[in-house]
């Protein structure tokens, strides 16, 4: 297959196909490095084969993803419906997306809309399924493609009508499009800023991937180290920062560093820290200073994209996002049903809001109209009451700010 050599490429009007990988990092997760790294490679050799087999001309590939071009609209769908068709019995279901334009063919590749109309119709489906512009369906027949009508795309002004491929055997019934059309509240005013931090690539690319098609999330940047992450959040100014809990150079605890200095430095900025270890400690360092504006997830949770940026929207609102684990580490000789907070009267249940606000006792005692001394006996009272006391080890404010938050959530 060509790679991308411009004088080889085909010009002037051109389709373009772009695929990936849906769910690369739940994949990465359930396959194990070994198996992923297999399957991946079976993928690549799959794709590259059958678009090479119908003229297809591989112009990039970032990560699981292909952007190739063909000098016909019938031989992009053909080549996508193969390999489609192809992948179907593995693993690794891909997207993809095809649109006809005539995009300009500089020294560096394609220029223009049209390349980006592409990559955000591919961004928009499911694993398996095919989508089409309007401008691609009409070169081909009806009856292989099923309208989907008008939809939004990020980064994109009007509203683009897309078309499914129908392919014989296969799939066709699939979830809504990942538009903004399925998501009326997002807007440009309303895009959340965030800058990543992990020093895995695969972990990296597979977050970055997962966040692609969210419409009003957009990564500013991606960093593997600490230096790098916080000359990103000086330089992009983000509304969250998702971070690995532990990263070069000391690979200890450089995410819990960052969410204290940032709570000093940006206190508007959120931080989502991902980390491996369902370790309350952590979570209750992360915490020691506010829970506001800051979420801890196990990893094993990333591959879920609507979970994830769920997190995220949370976090930028100024909400908390505890991890269920972490919450039923510090709660497990407690019965749901049995509540401890129960017992707080609402004086009490109203400081201990405050409290998860990350307000000191001066703050909480302008905000409810008593002193500061009132303040510490309820807040005395509350720690009786939540049974944590007598808890020399553990930071008993932010434990008792937990379990309001896990009562909450439940």
């Amino acid at each position: 297959m060509i790679m991308g050599v411009p004088g080889d490429l085909p010009a002037g009007t051109v389709t373009f196909l772009f695929t990936d990988v849906e769910g690369s990092t739940r994949l990465l997760h359930e396959l194990g490095n070994d198996r992923y790294a297999h399957a991946l490679a079976e993928h690549r050799r799959i794709l590259r084969e059958t678009f090479s087999a119908h003229g297809g001309a591989e112009v990039d590939t970032q990560g699981d993803a292909f952007f190739v071009a063909f000098p016909t609209a019938p031989e992009a769908v053909r080549a996508a419906t193969q390999a489609v068709e192809e992948l179907s019995s593995g693993p690794i279901q891909v997207r993809i997306g095809i649109h006809t334009g005539t995009p300009h063919l500089g020294e560096d590749g394609y220029v223009g809309v049209d390349v980006h109309r592409a990559a955000r119709i591919a961004a928009a489906g499911h694993g398996g399924q095919v989508l089409v512009s309007a401008a691609t369906a009409a070169l081909l027949g009806s009856d292989e493609l099923r309208d989907l009508g008008e939809h939004r795309l990020k980064d994109l002004t009007q509203p683009q009508r897309l078309y499914q491929l129908v392919i014989p055997g296969l799939e066709i019934e699939f979830p809504p499009l990942k538009t903004l059309k399925n998501h009326p509240t997002n807007s440009r005013s309303t895009m959340i800023r965030i800058v990543l931090a992990e020093d895995t690539y695969l972990v990296r690319e597979g977050i970055r991937r997962l966040l692609e098609p969210e419409p009003d999330i957009e990564l500013a940047a991606a960093c593997a180290d600490l230096p790098s992450l916080l000359e990103a959040i000086e330089m992009e100014q983000p509304d969250v920062v998702l971070t690995d809990i532990r990263m070069p150079p000391t690979n200890r605890d450089e995410g819990i560093q960052v969410a204290d200095r940032l709570r000093e430095t940006s206190p508007e900025t959120g931080v989502v820290v991902l980390s491996q270890f369902a370790a309350p400690e952590y979570a209750l360092a992360l915490l020691e200073k506010g829970a506001d504006r800051r979420g801890y997830l196990l990893k094993d949770r990333v591959g879920d994209a609507a979970e994830l940026a769920g997190a995220i929207r949370q976090v930028a609102r100024g909400g908390s996002v505890i991890d269920s684990k972490i919450i039923e580490a510090l709660v497990a000789a407690r019965a749901r049903s049995d509540s401890p907070l129960d017992e707080l009267t609402p004086r009490e249940r109203e400081t201990l809001e405050e409290m998860a606000q990350g307000k000191n006792n001066a703050a909480i005692a302008a905000s409810l109209v008593i002193t500061e001394r009132s303040v510490e006996k309820v807040i005395h009272s509350i720690f009786q009451k939540l049974g944590v006391g007598w808890e020399p080890d553990v930071n008993r404010r932010v434990k008792a700010v937990l379990l309001y938050l896990a009562e909450r959530e439940g």
